[in-house]
């Protein structure tokens, strides 16, 4: 009796681990993807709000961003002054280096932008949230924590 059941307790222990996990109902790339290429829109649509109140050191930041997060992103370039010519960007009419506000009228015009990027980074923080959350069930811990590292930055 107690012979069968340690073959039994083994064999239990055998099928779990030989049982595969459904770690791939998760696709990292295509989940990750998708949630730069949000980022990256949303990032371009922070420095247009950036540009239009002429706080261009942080509307280039927001560009930037957003070129990082997706390098073709036509939004972003645009917003930095570049225009697609055969393929290429090229330089239009390029964002001013100096901003155009200071002192207080400064703290006054960032405001709305900066209400609008804490809506935007909870947002995004939410959606990491969900996706590590999405990835723990599948059984996919490795890509949970690349995943949980992109949150970080938000």
């Amino acid at each position: 009796m107690k012979y069968s059941l340690i073959c039994l307790t083994t064999l239990a222990f055998l099928l779990a681990i030989t049982t595969p996990s459904n770690a791939a109902d998760f696709e990292l790339e295509k989940e990750r993807g998708k949630l730069w290429e949000w980022l990256a829109d949303k990032h371009a649509k922070l420095g247009d709000e950036y540009k239009q109140v002429k706080i261009y050191s942080l509307a280039r930041k927001q560009y930037d961003r957003s070129r990082e997060l997706e390098p073709d992103n036509r939004k972003a370039w645009e917003g930095l002054g570049f225009k697609k010519k055969s393929g290429e960007w090229v330089v239009n009419e390029p964002l001013p280096d100096k901003d155009e506000v200071f002192g207080a009228a400064f703290i006054e015009a960032r405001k709305k932008p900066d209400e609008e990027k804490a809506d935007t980074y909870e947002k995004c923080a939410d959606r990491c949230r969900k996706l590590v959350e999405k990835a723990t069930d599948a059984g996919d811990t490795r890509s949970a924590r690349i995943i949980a590292i992109d949150l970080l930055y938000y």
